[in-house]
């Protein structure tokens, strides 16, 4: 029975305080908080800058935050800086084109194209170095990588450059 007594006072104590607290007007203002004599004070040392503590910035910089809090309405807005922008003369130079060294073809020979669920490869006869290997995609030959891998073409890509390699049927003659 005391307990349930306790509990009830418990709950009752809490409420009212609850209620004093939502009752109780919130402000942002530094200035309102508690009875305002130590927020007039503390402004009255800052704008004077008579305060004995230990600070370690300038007591003018933050006196103006405290006479005119930030959220406040009377505050005025915000107003772009009214300097003047002079146009920049700037010398415009034109790029001579770079020759390029023209590029090695790809001798390459398409062997084979696996199109699995899971990943794609193609089988690829290197001449240039006399190997047999399974790339994928992105992977590289002779400087070229493999852009996309399609039923039966791969196409490649370097630079800008892109070659389209098709799979050739056995026993059909390679185009040129």
């Amino acid at each position: 029975m005391i307990r349930v007594l306790f509990f009830v006072a418990f709950v009752g104590a809490f409420g009212m305080l609850n209620y004093y607290w939502y009752s109780t007007p919130i402000t942002t203002n530094p200035l309102e908080v508690g009875d305002g004599a130590a927020s007039q004070e503390l402004v009255s040392e800052l704008k004077t800058g008579s305060t004995a503590d230990v600070k370690t910035f300038a007591v003018s910089d933050v006196a103006h935050t405290y006479s005119r809090p930030l959220f406040e309405e009377s505050r005025r807005k915000w107003q772009p800086p009214k300097k003047e922008i002079k146009p920049v003369a700037v010398k415009v130079e034109t790029l001579k084109p770079v020759a390029r060294e023209p590029e090695e073809p790809l001798r390459i020979t398409l062997k084979g194209i696996a199109i699995l669920p899971e990943s794609k490869t193609v089988l690829v006869e290197d001449h240039k170095n006399d190997t047999v290997r399974w790339l994928k995609t992105s992977s590289y030959v002779q400087g070229w990588q493999i852009e996309k891998i399609t039923q039966g073409s791969v196409t490649f890509l370097k630079a800008d450059e892109r070659i389209d390699v098709k799979l050739h049927k056995p026993g059909a003659a390679p185009d040129g």
